[in-house]
Formats: C-alpha cells, structure tokens, sequence
C-alpha cells in the first residue's frame, strides 16, 4: 500500500502503536488459554502442566504489562513535559478518537511495572514473610504468610506483582478497539493525503 514519504512521522508511530496492540492481544490470549488449561488442571482434567508451565505463562504476563506501559507511553505524557512528547501524545490521542483505556493504562499497571523496585523497599522492611516464591500460576490464593514476586491468578485472570493485582480480561477490548482506531487512521492516508504531524 504506497504512502506519501511527508507521513513517515504519523505512519511510524502507528505502526509501533499497531505492533503494542498485537503484541499485547496475543499475550492476553495466551494468558487466558493458559489459565483455562491451569483450571482444568486444578480440576484433574488431565492436563500436563509441562504444555503451560507457570514461568511461560508469568513470562506471557511480563509481555502484556510490558506492552500496555509501551501504549501508555505513546499516547500520554504523564508527568513528562517535554513539547515533542506532549505534542506528539495530543496528536495521537486527537488522531484515534481519543480512546479509552481506563485498564489498559491503570495506575495498578504503572505501578506494578515502574514502581516495582519501590514497592519492594516498603516490603522488605515490613513484617517478614514465613515463606516466599518466585512466580506461581494458581486457582487458590496464597498462604497470606508467603511473599509471592510474581503471580497469575487463574480463575480471575488477574497479574499479581508483589502486592499489586492488574485485571487483564478488561484490557482486551480497549486493546481490540485501540487497534481497530489505529489501522482506520493508517489506511486513511492510503489515498495519499498528508496529515501534517506537529514539529
């Protein structure tokens, strides 16, 4: 599909929007299938836990979270004051129909993936935990006493990082939907008309 060479600027970042979407979307759809099989498991369905293992399924929810932090950033400024950064999330923002993504860019997601290190430092010097582990994919939720890093909870299909809980099946449609803005603004300019990106 031939573009004006003068839409570089736009078609780059919806292209890079684009791939966060799809990365993102295969991620949740990898969670959720991983889950369904972690379910059936924790009902002895005969499912092999070596199909979905739990550090394939925490890694599938590292995907996620990394994606949804690389949307957020695209398309909103934050604290960040830098004019190409606001200009360029305004133009993005106004080009998409301003969507919504009330989960997709949570605080909980910031939180969780940003502030980990944080979060950390008030654990550690708080109670100490009898027990910890790694990551865990489970239908039940851990003894209160274990300190778990990183978990997926496989009935409500929620992220747990340290102490802070993402919904993922809420994502989805913002993820579905943002993409759906995302190809309609790319293929609008197939026709060859120049959007004049803000410099």
């Amino acid at each position: 599909m031939p573009f004006a060479s003068a839409n570089f600027p736009v078609l780059a970042l919806l292209t890079q929007l684009h791939l966060d979407c799809s990365e993102a979307e295969r991620a949740i759809k990898k969670l959720r299938t991983g889950c369904r099989k972690w379910r059936l498991l924790h009902r002895g369905k005969g499912f092999n836990d070596r199909t979905f293992p739990p550090g394939d399924i925490v890694a599938w929810a590292s995907v996620c979270l990394t994606a949804f932090n690389r949307i957020r950033l695209m398309l909103y400024p934050g604290k960040r004051n830098s004019h190409m950064v606001v200009r360029r999330c305004a133009f993005l923002q106004k080009m998409l129909g301003h969507p919504r993504l009330d989960h997709v860019c949570a605080p909980a997601v910031r939180n969780g993936w940003e502030h980990f290190d944080e979060r950390l430092d008030q654990i550690i010097r708080g109670p100490r935990p009898k027990s910890h582990s790694y990551i865990a994919v489970s239908v039940d939720p851990p003894d209160p006493e274990t300190l778990v890093f990183r978990r997926v909870d496989a009935v409500r299909l929620t992220i747990h990082v340290l102490d802070q809980e993402i919904p993922i099946g809420p994502c989805l449609g913002e993820v579905r939907a943002l993409n759906a803005a995302v190809i309609a603004a790319h293929d609008s300019m197939a026709d060859g008309r120049i959007v004049k990106f803000p410099t």
